[in-house]
């Protein structure tokens, strides 16, 4: 990253999301050990809209996995934020009942 405060927002953003629900699948923590603006590149399960991270720009190697019921609440969601700067992954599945 540019510098510590970048860093700095990155894990107040991921520790944020762990707060408040979301599971480190991988990453979650500084890389100290390459150098003071290293963050481990972070993917975390259960990202919920209350989150830091969805309503505010991160500029880090976060990627929050986000869960809906159907294709127009991806969309909803997608398209709730004042960012221009934004890209999505949506992955489709059905479940019988």
């Amino acid at each position: 990253m540019i510098n510590t405060r970048a860093v700095d927002k990155i894990a107040r953003h991921v520790d944020d999301a762990v707060a408040r629900g979301a599971r480190a699948l991988t990453g979650g923590k500084r890389l100290s050990e390459l150098g003071e603006n290293w963050y481990a590149p972070t993917v975390l399960a259960d990202a919920t809209p209350e989150m830091q991270l969805s309503c505010a720009e991160t500029f880090g190697p976060i990627v929050p996995l986000f869960r809906f019921d159907d294709e127009a609440e991806a969309i909803r969601a997608a398209n709730d934020t004042p960012f221009g700067l934004a890209s999505y992954f949506s992955y489709f599945t059905s479940i019988a009942h």
